[in-house]
């Protein structure tokens, strides 16, 4: 194991989250499924890497109750199924950064997917690749804006100037999607958080 990679899980342990590690991603997968096999409900934040490594097909033909996040034009329809989902009994996502000290670093628009890492769901899985492991929080920041949003900013074709500049200049374009960011230092309750680390280079 890198020795990145190991400060990261003993500083994450240290700030009481639920950790593991996989050079494996089937043996990720199996994890998956025993806490599916545990919790009834689930949903998900939006994350390519879910969608890259087929953790979201598997979770939603394995999982038990699926509260969807609905897609569409009708704003108010999609709104509240995310607001729904934060009731889930487990939600998965990913994040845009870890950094070795110990945090989740993560910037939101909406806020639907830290809204359910803060507060709401009895219990949060994080699966991220080690390539979204950075230095340290300002180090995580800085993935999160220049890498992380750029990289979404293009995904929904928007028109943000750090799409075509290829890094963040904190601009106030009316599609900007960076309107919070949060950064986790800690698990509460403790273990309530649980970061799942695989080796890889997924999402963003």
């Amino acid at each position: 194991m890198d020795r990145i990679v190991e400060k990261t899980i003993k500083n994450l342990e240290k700030h009481h989250f639920e950790v593991f590690y996989f050079e494996d991603l089937e043996k990720l997968k199996e994890k998956v499924k025993d806490y599916l096999k545990i919790y009834d409900s689930f949903s998900f934040g939006g994350s390519t890497t879910l969608v890259q490594t087929k953790l979201k097909d598997l979770i939603i033909e394995n999982g038990k109750k699926y509260i969807e996040r609905i897609a569409g034009d009708d704003e108010e329809k999609k709104i509240e199924s995310e607001r729904a989902a934060l009731l889930s009994d487990i939600y998965f996502m990913s994040t845009n950064a870890v950094s070795s000290t110990g945090a989740l670093i993560n910037i939101d628009k909406r806020g639907n997917r830290i809204g359910a890492l803060i507060f709401g769901p009895k219990k949060v899985v994080v699966i991220a690749s080690t390539n979204k492991i950075t230095k340290d929080i300002d180090s995580g920041i800085e993935r999160a804006k220049n890498i992380a949003a750029v990289s979404n900013c293009k995904r929904f074709n928007l028109h943000t100037p750090c799409v075509n500049l290829q890094r963040c200049v904190d601009c106030e374009h009316e599609e900007n999607i960076c309107y919070t960011t949060v950064i986790t230092k800690r698990s509460f309750p403790h273990k309530r958080i649980a970061v799942l680390l695989f080796e890889g280079n997924y999402g963003f």
